[in-house]
């Protein structure tokens, strides 16, 4: 069974246009500023909504929501990571 995917398409694509500038922080040993890079540029191109209550609550709590805000910006650097 396959996985639903994480990002949309044009998410993804954002991605991947990344690639390149990844190699070559590997290549250059800049890998830290490739990924703050990536992170700030995520968060610009994919701002985040604010949390609706009906988020909140399938959540749980707003803890909870903000967590999951979270693991999907941490998704995005690991992505280079593998």
């Amino acid at each position: 069974m396959v996985r639903k995917p994480w990002t949309t398409p044009q998410e993804r694509e954002w991605l991947t246009s990344r690639i390149p500038a990844f190699h070559e922080s590997q290549e250059q040993k800049t890998g830290k500023d490739f990924y703050t890079k990536v992170c700030k540029e995520w968060e610009e191109a994919f701002p985040s909504q604010p949390l609706s209550d009906n988020a909140i609550a399938k959540a749980g709590s707003e803890e909870k929501a903000l967590q999951g805000r979270k693991q999907k910006l941490n998704k995005v650097s690991a992505l280079f990571l593998y």
